[in-house]
């Protein structure tokens, strides 16, 4: 499948194109194809995005799924709040 292909070999410098190819394979790719997408997107920058954190929390199920939405609802809560406050709280991140 080329998503898979292209999620290989996206480069580190790319991680917004690593979350969208992970988002893409969570919808129409194989299951195992998408953790490793979205893992990787993870491990690119860890503190930014939450869909990816959903996602994976979609296609794992159980525990483990549980664990990567709790995270993607604590990435989207500090990113509410720091809209509220004026800021971005995803731009230090992005630093």
């Amino acid at each position: 499948m080329y998503l898979s292909q292209a999620a290989e070999a996206c480069p580190a410098s790319q991680p917004d194109l690593a979350d969208e190819i992970g988002a893409a394979l969570a919808e129409v790719g194989p299951p195992a194809a998408a953790v490793a997408a979205l893992e990787r997107a993870i491990a690119l920058r860890p503190d930014a995005g939450h869909e990816k954190y959903m996602y994976l929390g979609q296609v794992l199920g159980g525990e483990a799924g549980l664990a990567a939405l709790r995270r993607g609802v604590a990435l989207l809560e500090a990113d509410a709040a720091g809209a509220q406050t004026g800021g971005d709280a995803g731009d230090a991140a992005d630093a």
